[in-house]
């Protein structure tokens, strides 16, 4: 009898993931930036498959259906520090961390001062890594967790008047190879999701303007935008089982528009 090398054992069948409502059922997942589109529809996500989801932004202003909610200035390192240490308490330990809390200051590159490089670094860059830091402790002492960042397409081009923005999402695509390559042993797995152009607040301003709005979609080859639900689903993937051997990937979200 000829045995198919590619036919899974009992084993590697008891491992295959099977999606359903249940799916993170007994997990505790925290959501940053839980105000904005994308943060607000991974949350529902999370807790539409079952996970008790903690929230964290700067203003109580969301209206999604959270377990708990702190408030947080993910921009200062003392308060990153501070609101991990309340929800760890609260919580009893962290198994999925989604970073989607982010900001931008637009501008030519020769305008660029301070006040509009400091506070988007410091969101996007700086809070995200010390607030990763804090739960990947408490993961690696447990022996799992999934981190998963936002990074964006702008880490990869030079999207004008964005420097400040481009350059934060450079960083977060450094911090999840670095941390993925560090915590890998331990049983955390570090991921980001890098998107294109998903129509949510922050990007309403393309739609504003016919002449940019007809000269990005020309450049998509599925010439539409992402939904922040699309968004939602592979932060499912990468937050369940189904990732369980997926570690240091940013993966696009751009409906092809960085390979073209």
């Amino acid at each position: 009898m000829v045995i198919n090398p590619f036919t899974p054992t009992t084993q590697e069948k008891q491992q295959m993931t099977t999606f359903s409502d249940q799916m993170l059922a007994g997990k505790t997942a925290v959501v940053t930036g839980v105000n904005g589109g994308i943060a607000g529809a991974i949350a529902d996500a999370l807790k539409g498959v079952g996970a008790a989801v903690v929230g964290i932004d700067l203003n109580d202003n969301s209206d999604v259906a959270l377990d708990h909610y702190f408030p947080a200035d993910l921009s200062q390192y003392d308060a990153v520090r501070a609101v991990a240490a309340d929800v760890e308490q609260a919580t009893g330990g962290v198994d999925v961390l989604v970073n989607a809390a982010a900001i931008t200051r637009p501008g030519p590159a020769i305008n660029i001062g301070e006040a509009d490089w400091d506070p988007v670094l410091d969101v996007n860059a700086k809070g995200l890594f010390f607030l990763s830091q804090e739960f990947a402790r408490g993961m690696a002492a447990r022996g799992h967790g999934k981190i998963v960042n936002f990074a964006s397409r702008c880490a990869y081009v030079g999207y004008e008047d964005f420097l400040s923005y481009n350059a934060s999402k450079a960083a977060v695509v450094a911090i999840t190879n670095t941390m993925a390559v560090e915590l890998g042993a331990a049983g955390v797995q570090v991921n980001a999701i890098a998107p294109g152009f998903v129509m949510t607040p922050m990007t309403a301003y393309v739609k504003e303007d016919a002449e940019l709005d007809q000269r990005l979609l020309s450049r998509i080859p599925m010439r539409r935008y992402g939904t922040p639900a699309e968004a939602a689903n592979l932060v499912l993937f990468l937050a369940s089982p189904a990732s369980d051997y997926v570690t240091g990937v940013t993966v696009p979200l751009d409906g092809g528009m960085l390979v073209a």
